[in-house]
């Protein structure tokens, strides 16, 4: 990893993903941690360029959309513990929700066309809920 990259790790370690998750708390009523699996990306700088737009803000407005009623709060409430983020091969993308984790895998240096949109990924959390 070089040293731009390390600083852009560092950004989103200290600044970016807090950012993020405050933001996901204020929607979801209760704090999420966010998880991402830096090893694999880190030296990735197509993918480390994509991950706030294309990873951090989009799942925010899942979050919004899962979270815009009542009934929508207590459920991601009761199911959810934990956002993760992972790198994948393309064609291999997904969105699960599984032990309190909602993990979401995407080729994120290849967006939009190697990624899930916020729907995609509704649809795959909504049944989960």
């Amino acid at each position: 990893m070089g040293l731009q990259e390390k600083r852009l790790v560092h950004q989103f370690q200290t600044e970016i993903v807090p950012k993020y998750e405050k933001e996901i708390a204020e929607i979801a009523g209760y704090p999420i941690p966010i998880e991402i699996d830096w090893e694999p990306i880190a030296n990735d700088r197509p993918v480390l360029d994509n991950m706030e737009l294309q990873a951090l803000n989009r799942t925010t407005e899942v979050f919004r959309s899962l979270c815009g009623d009542e009934v929508g709060k207590e459920a991601v409430k009761a199911a959810v513990q934990k956002i993760r983020f992972s790198n994948t091969e393309p064609d291999k993308n997904f969105a699960t929700l599984r032990d309190g984790v909602v993990e979401i895998g995407c080729s994120w240096g290849l967006a939009p066309e190697g990624i899930l949109n916020q729907y995609e990924i509704i649809a795959a959390l909504e049944p989960l809920l």
